[in-house]
This record gives structure tokens, sequence and C-alpha cells, in this order.
């Protein structure tokens, strides 16, 4: 599996991008030290596959976005953001059994 590569954004970034698309999206919060994120990662990988045309997926940089962090409240990674039409719906703040995760996607995109 190719490993996702962490963005970084500032909140503006960041809010244009999730604004931007007309599919439900996940932001998956993350950084290259952290062994919690990798595993999730692999999770994430696999869920984006099956709901390919729904939901869009972006990786970003716990340690260079931490304006964003602050503006979600967020303190450590991983964190799973999930946003509809731009908005912030729910969110995991920490790892998390792959079918938790797809509970979620699946309330956000039906």
């Amino acid at each position: 599996m190719k490993e996702s590569k962490l963005i970084t954004r500032t909140p503006e970034e960041f809010q244009k991008l999730i604004e931007g698309s007309s599919n439900a999206c996940l932001v998956v919060v993350g950084a290259s030290w952290c062994g919690s994120y990798h595993m999730i990662s692999r999770q994430i990988h696999e869920l984006t596959r099956e709901f390919k045309p729904k939901m869009c997926v972006h990786h970003i940089d716990f340690d260079s976005s931490k304006a964003l962090m602050q503006h979600y409240g967020l303190s450590q990674p991983p964190a799973l953001l999930f946003f509809s039409q731009g908005q912030l719906m729910d969110k995991l703040l920490e790892t998390a059994p792959k079918h938790i995760i797809r509970n979620h996607i699946m309330k956000l995109i039906w």
C-alpha cells in the first residue's frame, strides 16, 4: 500500500478545500512520527476505495498545520474529521476499528 502524503494547510486554505468539494469529506489528521496514524491510515485507504465516488479524503499534517489544529480543538494525532457541504458533522479523536469509521462515513453520505 502506498503511504498517503500529509499536506500542510492554513485554516483558510482548508476551508476552501472542504467547501470546494461536492462530496462528503473525510479529513485524516496525522503526523509522520505517529504510529497510530500509520495504523489508521491503512484502514482509511481501504475505506477510500469502498466509498470513492461519494467521499473525498484529505490527509493533513498535524505538526505543520498548527492554526488549523487549534481551530478544530485538536491536541494530538490521529483525528478524523467528517464534513458535509463544508460543515463539520462529526469527529473521532482517537484510533477506532474500521467498522466504527465505516459507520461514521455511512451516516455522512446517506
